[in-house]
Protein backbone atom coordinates (compact mmCIF):
# COMPACT_ATOMS: atom_id res chain seq x y z
CA UNK A 1 0.00 0.00 0.00
CA UNK A 2 1.50 3.40 -1.18
CA UNK A 3 0.61 6.21 0.63
CA UNK A 4 0.88 9.60 -0.87
CA UNK A 5 2.50 12.68 1.19
CA UNK A 6 0.77 16.08 1.42
CA UNK A 7 2.10 19.55 1.31
CA UNK A 8 1.44 22.26 3.98
CA UNK A 9 2.51 25.24 4.39
CA UNK A 10 4.40 26.18 6.61
CA UNK A 11 3.72 30.75 7.94
CA UNK A 12 0.93 33.34 7.28
CA UNK A 13 -2.20 31.24 5.91
CA UNK A 14 -2.78 31.38 1.86
CA UNK A 15 0.89 33.05 1.54
CA UNK A 16 2.25 32.09 -1.73
CA UNK A 17 5.73 32.72 -0.55
CA UNK A 18 5.35 30.21 2.56
CA UNK A 19 7.76 27.50 2.42
CA UNK A 20 6.24 24.05 1.40
CA UNK A 21 6.77 20.93 3.51
CA UNK A 22 6.34 17.71 2.80
CA UNK A 23 4.34 15.50 5.81
CA UNK A 24 4.22 11.56 5.25
CA UNK A 25 1.01 10.94 6.20
CA UNK A 26 0.96 7.80 7.74
CA UNK A 27 4.83 7.53 9.23
CA UNK A 28 5.55 8.48 12.55
CA UNK A 29 7.39 12.06 14.37
CA UNK A 30 10.62 11.34 15.84
CA UNK A 31 10.52 14.83 16.68
CA UNK A 32 10.53 14.62 20.82
CA UNK A 33 6.99 15.14 21.95
CA UNK A 34 5.81 15.77 18.82
CA UNK A 35 3.77 12.55 19.65
CA UNK A 36 2.71 10.88 22.71
CA UNK A 37 6.17 9.03 24.00
CA UNK A 38 3.94 6.19 24.26
CA UNK A 39 4.53 5.51 20.66
CA UNK A 40 8.54 6.42 20.27
CA UNK A 41 10.61 3.01 19.97
CA UNK A 42 11.83 1.06 23.28
CA UNK A 43 8.98 3.04 25.42
CA UNK A 44 7.24 0.98 27.70
CA UNK A 45 4.17 0.71 29.45
CA UNK A 46 1.86 -0.76 31.58
CA UNK A 47 -1.98 0.94 29.92
CA UNK A 48 -0.70 -0.05 26.25
CA UNK A 49 -0.86 -3.18 25.27
CA UNK A 50 0.49 -4.84 21.46
CA UNK A 51 -3.22 -4.19 20.63
CA UNK A 52 -2.70 -0.63 20.99
CA UNK A 53 0.69 -0.52 19.01
CA UNK A 54 -1.45 -2.34 16.15
CA UNK A 55 -4.81 -0.09 16.45
CA UNK A 56 -2.80 2.90 16.05
CA UNK A 57 -0.61 1.74 13.09
CA UNK A 58 -3.97 0.79 11.46
CA UNK A 59 -5.93 4.12 12.30
CA UNK A 60 -2.55 6.01 11.18
CA UNK A 61 -2.66 4.37 7.92
CA UNK A 62 -6.47 4.29 7.31
CA UNK A 63 -6.95 8.05 7.71
CA UNK A 64 -4.32 9.02 5.58
CA UNK A 65 -5.64 6.62 2.60
CA UNK A 66 -8.89 7.72 3.71
CA UNK A 67 -9.32 10.71 4.34
CA UNK A 68 -6.42 12.62 2.81
CA UNK A 69 -6.09 16.62 3.04
CA UNK A 70 -7.43 17.19 -0.47
CA UNK A 71 -10.44 15.21 0.49
CA UNK A 72 -10.90 16.91 3.90
CA UNK A 73 -10.08 20.08 3.27
CA UNK A 74 -12.80 21.43 1.24
CA UNK A 75 -15.71 19.85 3.20
CA UNK A 76 -13.97 21.70 6.22
CA UNK A 77 -13.89 25.23 4.50
CA UNK A 78 -17.57 24.81 2.46
CA UNK A 79 -19.16 23.09 5.33
CA UNK A 80 -20.81 20.64 3.13
CA UNK A 81 -21.76 17.38 4.99
CA UNK A 82 -19.92 14.33 4.20
CA UNK A 83 -21.06 11.98 1.88
CA UNK A 84 -22.76 8.53 2.80
CA UNK A 85 -19.97 6.57 1.58
CA UNK A 86 -17.51 7.81 4.52
CA UNK A 87 -20.23 6.90 7.34
CA UNK A 88 -19.93 3.33 5.77
CA UNK A 89 -16.40 2.94 5.53
CA UNK A 90 -16.22 3.77 9.07
CA UNK A 91 -18.67 1.54 9.86
CA UNK A 92 -17.30 -1.36 8.25
CA UNK A 93 -13.83 -0.24 9.70
CA UNK A 94 -15.59 -0.41 12.70
CA UNK A 95 -14.52 2.96 13.50
CA UNK A 96 -18.09 4.58 14.49
CA UNK A 97 -18.06 1.30 17.25
CA UNK A 98 -14.69 2.39 19.01
CA UNK A 99 -15.74 6.08 18.64
CA UNK A 100 -18.26 4.87 21.59
CA UNK A 101 -16.04 3.54 23.71
CA UNK A 102 -15.89 -0.23 25.17
CA UNK A 103 -19.55 -1.62 26.04
CA UNK A 104 -21.96 -4.31 24.97
CA UNK A 105 -22.52 -2.58 21.65
CA UNK A 106 -19.54 -4.64 20.22
CA UNK A 107 -21.40 -7.50 20.51
CA UNK A 108 -24.48 -6.45 18.17
CA UNK A 109 -24.10 -7.02 14.89
CA UNK A 110 -21.67 -4.80 13.01
CA UNK A 111 -20.63 -3.58 16.32
CA UNK A 112 -16.89 -4.98 16.49
CA UNK A 113 -13.93 -3.05 17.00
CA UNK A 114 -11.55 -2.21 14.05
CA UNK A 115 -8.40 -4.19 13.17
CA UNK A 116 -9.56 -7.41 14.47
CA UNK A 117 -9.52 -6.47 18.26
CA UNK A 118 -11.97 -8.82 20.46
CA UNK A 119 -14.90 -6.95 21.78
CA UNK A 120 -13.61 -8.08 25.56
CA UNK A 121 -9.86 -6.99 25.37
CA UNK A 122 -11.41 -3.39 23.98
CA UNK A 123 -10.54 -0.62 26.58
CA UNK A 124 -10.89 3.15 26.88
CA UNK A 125 -7.31 3.43 25.71
CA UNK A 126 -8.38 2.13 22.09
CA UNK A 127 -11.03 4.12 21.70
CA UNK A 128 -7.79 7.03 23.08
CA UNK A 129 -6.23 5.81 19.96
CA UNK A 130 -8.62 6.18 17.50
CA UNK A 131 -10.20 9.78 18.74
CA UNK A 132 -6.04 10.89 18.52
CA UNK A 133 -5.64 9.44 15.17
CA UNK A 134 -8.93 10.91 13.69
CA UNK A 135 -7.77 14.34 15.13
CA UNK A 136 -4.73 14.40 13.17
CA UNK A 137 -7.25 15.31 10.26
CA UNK A 138 -7.20 18.70 11.48
CA UNK A 139 -10.65 19.36 10.17
CA UNK A 140 -12.75 19.62 13.83
CA UNK A 141 -16.06 20.59 11.50
CA UNK A 142 -15.39 17.51 9.24
CA UNK A 143 -14.95 15.12 12.70
CA UNK A 144 -17.81 16.21 13.92
CA UNK A 145 -20.12 15.59 11.09
CA UNK A 146 -18.61 12.71 11.00
CA UNK A 147 -19.99 11.07 14.46
CA UNK A 148 -20.61 13.53 16.88
CA UNK A 149 -24.50 12.93 16.97
CA UNK A 150 -23.64 9.63 17.04
CA UNK A 151 -20.73 10.01 19.81
CA UNK A 152 -23.05 12.09 21.98
CA UNK A 153 -26.68 10.78 21.08
CA UNK A 154 -26.27 6.81 20.79
CA UNK A 155 -24.90 5.83 24.35
CA UNK A 156 -27.61 6.74 26.42
CA UNK A 157 -30.22 4.94 23.83
CA UNK A 158 -27.56 1.36 24.57
CA UNK A 159 -27.45 2.22 28.29
CA UNK A 160 -31.04 2.77 28.81
CA UNK A 161 -32.92 0.94 26.16
CA UNK A 162 -33.91 -2.27 27.09
CA UNK A 163 -32.59 -5.43 25.16
CA UNK A 164 -35.55 -6.13 23.44
CA UNK A 165 -35.59 -2.84 22.17
CA UNK A 166 -32.22 -2.80 20.87
CA UNK A 167 -32.86 -6.61 19.53
CA UNK A 168 -35.59 -5.22 16.95
CA UNK A 169 -33.24 -2.47 15.52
Amino acid sequence: MRLKNSIHYIGRLFSKRAPKVVIEQASFSKVPYAESSTWQPGFKSVYYKESHFKLRRFMREFVSEEFPPSFVEPMEESGEYPPMGVWQKLGKAGIHSARIGPGPHMQLPGGAPPNGILPEEFDYFHELVVMEEMGRMGCPGFLAGIGSGLMIGLPPVLRHAQNAELARR
